[in-house]
């Protein structure tokens, strides 16, 4: 009997008002190793020029003025960016088939998550068989690297310069605890701060860095790379195909959609209702000292209203998705439309972008009369671009009934690719 499994269960649905902190889970057949990575980045920030709200009533009172219609709004950043490199230590984990012969063992798939999530969101251990990315990729014979994006989870900026590099040994079953390392010498990023351009920058960084072998196991230099990335993730993995095409090799687009008619943020904010995340009970530790610029749906009702579509998901699984959800920066919600303008004209790899046929957040609820357009001309230069539709999904993918069905169609992609 697998008693870890029903455990975290029970906490999960044991009070929504308790976060549960995502225990590691090693999928089915892997080894695992968990790094903390050691990174200086050079990125250009947009510098906020607009109040900061003190209260949840402010926010609130922000959140009306931004969805509304009234003429001539100013910009909330000021006309200048700023420029500068930055110290962070990201937390990340390499997962690869414990079968040294695995046929694909050697593309590694760098999966980056999205908004409101860690990187558990590719490592699910609740009901792993039905929800788990990197356990379906392991048995497909990939592996896998997926890390806590800046500001989540373990991933911050250093106070100090970071020379150490944690690597355990090897973790080849069971769930084990999430391990805080150095938080002392940590410092959380600023939501007011947090954006596109340096979580890019970071991906980038961190696909160049296993193209050169480097926190990869015992595979050393893989034979290709292949990004994946979630919402807010496949917003940044879009970023390095835009901007670094040579450092990878396919790119994997999921809960996403490049037609602007479709994405309706004001009202996406509405349906979050959203509250400063140091304010809700739901939060401890780290995310419970956040800065207001953090913040978060407040319950599982407004999770299920943006990211679930019944009758496809079972309930259970929703109020786990709840119960280890994370914090975001604002500034990373009003930054991501910029992908918008990101153009993809050298990058000549496979594409697959995958949407939830019922995906909310970019598609207003109905993906299926814009995926291809004008996602096809963005990506013309991909040697083979392909759009795909999960039927009865919303845009939390992997916490859905027929997640398995999607992981296939993914693992499928990237072999018919030669990858």
């Amino acid at each position: 009997m697998y008693f870890p499994r029903l455990i975290l269960l029970f906490a999960a649905l044991s009070s929504f008002a308790n976060c549960v902190e995502a225990a590691f889970y090693t999928p089915t057949g892997a080894v695992c190793y968990n790094y903390t990575i050691p990174l200086a980045i050079n990125a250009e920030f947009l510098v906020y020029d607009s109040s900061e709200w003190a209260t949840n009533n402010d926010l609130t009172q922000a959140t009306i003025e931004f969805v509304s219609r009234i003429p001539n709004k100013p910009s909330p950043f000021t006309a200048t960016p700023n420029n500068e490199t930055t110290k962070y230590a990201i937390a990340a984990t390499f997962c690869t088939p414990e079968n040294t012969s695995a046929k694909h063992r050697n593309t590694i798939i760098l999966a980056s998550h999205g908004l409101g999530f860690d990187r558990s969101y590719w490592n699910i251990g609740y009901e792993p068989d039905k929800y788990n990315f990197a356990e379906f990729a392991i048995s497909q014979g990939y592996s896998i690297f997926f890390y806590d994006r800046l500001g989540v989870g373990e991933s911050e900026r250093c106070s100090f310069t970071p020379d150490i590099l944690f690597v355990p040994s090897p973790i080849t079953s069971g769930i084990h605890p999430q391990v805080f390392h150095n938080t002392d010498r940590l410092i959380r990023i600023s939501g007011w701060v947090n954006q596109v351009s340096n979580q890019n920058a970071i991906l980038t960084e961190l696909a160049t860095l296993i193209r050169a072998g480097k926190y990869t196991g015992s595979i050393g230099t893989p034979q290709s790379i292949a990004l994946i990335g979630h919402s807010f993730g496949s917003v940044i993995s879009h970023g390095v195909a835009a901007f670094a095409p040579n450092t990878i090799d396919a790119l994997i687009l999921t809960g996403y959609n490049l037609n602007d008619t479709a994405l309706n943020l004001p009202l996406v904010l509405q349906a979050w209702a959203p509250k400063i995340a140091s304010t809700e009970t739901v939060f401890t530790g780290q995310d419970a000292q956040l800065d207001n610029g953090y913040i978060s749906w407040p319950d599982v009702y407004a999770n299920i209203n943006t990211f679930f579509k019944a009758p496809n998901y079972d309930f259970a699984a929703a109020v786990y998705s709840e119960a280890t959800k994370r914090p975001f920066g604002y500034l990373e919600l009003l930054t991501a439309s910029t992908v918008f303008s990101f153009p993809t004209p050298k990058f000549t790899g496979p594409v697959l972008l995958i949407s939830g046929e019922n995906d909310f957040i970019f598609c207003d609820g109905y993906c299926t009369d814009v995926i291809d357009d004008p996602s096809s001309e963005i990506f013309s230069a991909s040697k083979n671009f392909k759009a795909y539709i999960q039927p009865g999904t919303g845009h939390g993918m992997n916490f859905h009934k027929n997640a398995t069905g999607y992981f296939g169609v993914v693992t499928g992609f990237l072999a018919e690719n030669g990858l």
